[in-house]
């Protein structure tokens, strides 16, 4: 579900505190579904303009509008399936994408309701999940034709502002978007929902830059799993990343999310990593302790960066009292030393790559958020950076291995790394 408003309206959202518990003003409280007008069955998209919320009820083919404190929603659009809402706080006015037949189309009706009339006619766009309107022109994101394009409300034509390119994965392409967002500048910031990743296509541009994720799907801070909402607030992303049934900030600029604001659950211990939760809490500092000083065995490291390597390993502790054990997962950088052609090899086929070269003796990287000083320690939900300059070195490995935890390692921050430089890895 996503919010659109075609006005850029500055919240200052980094000085809220988020509640881990939502509370409910539409639908039932237990999440059962229905079509009953206090009842919402798969809603798609929510406007919120001072007492009045707006809702595209999609599953039960209506557009709703509820004025607090009432539970009871109002109807305004009838017996056609509608997806994306923006509203034009000038006009008062809501426009809606609506699939009807064979046709998506997009709408516009009152605040206030009464009849609707027909802003882009059919066979124009396929799926528009998400749109941004504004007086005299219209944003779309036509999620089955994989771009994002602009109406003219005046001269009735269009003029596409990302992809547009055909289906892919490219700096010029677009994977199926389904959410989009305009900046004050007219720079638009696409949620590439298949490629899991954040693309920011400024004014005029050919091509995309990634600013949130890196086409590979994953539940890390630093990954996405198919996004499908993107609100800018100032220097702030707040990203829905549906895949990862979670919430995120997102500071501009930044290689990983700063915090998960709602949702976020953890996996297995012994599958893939977990969602990350809520940077520092009580927890994460009472655990360090067990950290420094419980036995402890590396049982999977993921690469997370090649060049310059670095890695998240998943690592067990040992209460030697109890023989109760423990999981959490450290982030950082690898030293040189040990640092051999089997353990290059490791890391390529890690990552489902080919031959592996590789340099020692590497200067530090320029990228302030991966400099050699920064590690991360989480454990279960919470995160915490711990000043670190390498986290640990491998040697001894096996010719054979996929995963550098099967070589000798180093025990966690208690080393030091010979000329203080970066190990790079380059598979072909």
């Amino acid at each position: 579900m996503r919010t659109t408003t075609s006005n850029v309206i500055s919240l200052n959202l980094s000085c809220l505190t988020w509640d881990k518990n939502g509370l409910t003003i539409a639908g039932a409280q237990n999440g059962e579904n229905g079509q009953a007008l206090n009842r919402l069955y798969g809603p798609r998209d929510i406007i919120v303009d001072n007492e009045s919320i707006y809702v595209s009820d999609t599953l039960n083919r209506r557009l709703l509008k509820f004025v607090a404190p009432s539970t009871e929603g109002q109807l305004l659009v009838t017996d056609d399936i509608i997806h994306g809402l923006s509203l034009n706080r000038e006009e008062q006015i809501i426009y809606f994408s609506q699939e009807s037949g064979n046709n998506d189309l997009i709408r516009r009706i009152s605040t206030s309701g009464g009849d609707s009339s027909i802003v882009v006619p059919g066979g124009y766009v396929s799926r528009p999940y998400s749109i941004v309107a504004f007086e005299r022109s219209t944003y779309i994101c036509d999620t089955n034709n994989h771009r994002v394009i602009l109406w003219s409300n005046i001269d009735k034509n269009f003029t596409i502002v990302a992809g547009g390119n055909g289906m892919g994965s490219d700096f010029n392409q677009l994977q199926a978007p389904q959410g989009i967002f305009v900046d004050i500048n007219r720079n638009v910031y696409v949620a590439d929902t298949f490629n899991h990743r954040i693309q920011l296509w400024k004014t005029d541009a050919s091509g995309g830059i990634t600013v949130a994720g890196d086409s590979n799907l994953g539940s890390g801070l630093y990954q996405l799993s198919s996004p499908k909402a993107i609100f800018v607030d100032n220097s702030a992303m707040f990203i829905v990343d549906s895949g990862n049934n979670r919430m995120l900030k997102w500071n501009i600029g930044e290689s990983r999310a700063e915090v998960v604001l709602a949702g976020g659950v953890s996996n297995s211990l012994g599958g893939s990593s977990p969602a990350m939760g809520r940077a520092i809490f009580e927890k994460t500092c009472s655990k360090l302790y067990d950290l420094l000083v419980f036995p402890r065995r590396v049982i999977d490291v993921k690469v997370l960066i090649p060049s310059p390597l670095r890695i998240r390993a998943q690592v067990e502790l040992t209460n030697p009292l109890t023989g109760s054990k423990d999981y959490f997962f450290v982030e950082g950088s690898v030293c040189q030393n040990g640092f051999d052609q089997y353990a290059a090899d490791i890391v390529c086929r890690s990552l489902g790559e080919g031959f592996a070269d590789f340099q020692i003796n590497r200067p530090p990287p320029s990228n302030p958020n991966l400099t050699k000083n920064k590690c991360f320690f989480q454990y279960e939900q919470d995160q915490l950076e711990i000043g670190c300059t390498y986290l640990q070195s491998f040697s001894n490995c096996p010719a054979d291995a996929i995963n550098l935890a099967s070589c000798t390692q180093t025990k966690l921050f208690e080393h030091q790394c010979a000329g203080n430089m970066h190990v790079a890895v380059i598979c072909s």
